[in-house]
């Protein structure tokens, strides 16, 4: 591909991604290459490539001539990618507390700790999944294991759209900012089956949390347009 297609081709694939991710483009919702030619006013060579990455990435599905539906968020999605992101992560921190974890790497995570309260609360929901995404990819990237973060990026990709239900239940960032916490004076400590086993709990106990976030605010691909009218216009959601 010349350059100037692939540079097209990167526009195209981070404009859908984006419209994927903030829900713009709902789940179970079929996209066609003719339409977003049209829409993003590129040929259809730098978006049929862009489609192919987004496929590859998780996020959408070929349909063959009927175009691309963009991924459902279903019980099982989340089970499988928390249970695969428990997986990395707790083989991240065994390699990393294993190689000893450095003063700045340490002073770097608390940091971002902080950085997950504050955006908390100011109710920047956006900001809260940023930095609790930069943390654990922090965290991760503590072992040196390029294939451990190179798999992690994809599930933590798939998840973004998932983390969106937090806007149904606002406790979730607070209880994530106070186990990180235990986490690292574990760390620090030196103790490390108990922060294994922290962080084993904090992920899956949000993997429980979203099961149920689920199944109780959403019952259909629409409800996720009700979840994208609240993100968009900044609304509070009362705690469940």
């Amino acid at each position: 591909m010349k350059k100037e297609q692939a540079s097209l081709a990167d526009q195209a694939y981070e404009q859908v991604r984006k419209k994927i991710l903030s829900l713009e483009f709902l789940p179970g919702q079929v996209i066609s290459d003719f339409k977003l030619r049209e829409e993003l006013e590129m040929s259809r060579t730098p978006i049929k490539e862009a489609l192919m990455r987004l496929e590859s990435d998780g996020l959408i599905l070929d349909l063959g001539k009927k175009g691309y539906e963009v991924r459902r968020i279903t019980a099982q999605d989340i089970v499988d990618l928390f249970d695969a992101r428990a997986g990395i992560e707790c083989a991240g921190l065994t390699i990393a507390m294993r190689k000893g974890m450095s003063e700045a790497t340490m002073k770097k995570l608390h940091s971002l700790n902080e950085e997950v309260r504050a955006a908390d609360e100011a109710g920047d929901y956006e900001g809260v999944f940023d930095h609790d995404s930069e943390l654990h990819v922090a965290l991760l990237e503590a072992s040196g294991n390029r294939r451990l973060n190179e798999y992690y990026r994809m599930i933590l990709l798939q998840l973004r759209r998932m983390r969106l239900l937090t806007y149904f239940e606002k406790s979730l960032p607070r209880v994530a900012v106070r186990l990180h916490a235990q986490i690292f004076e574990a760390i620090e400590a030196g103790k490390k089956a108990e922060a294994l086993d922290v962080l084993s709990r904090h992920i899956l106990d949000t993997k429980n949390d979203y099961l149920r976030v689920l199944a109780t605010s959403i019952h259909e691909d629409a409800d996720f347009a009700v979840l994208r009218y609240l993100i968009r216009n900044n609304l509070q959601v009362t705690d469940s």
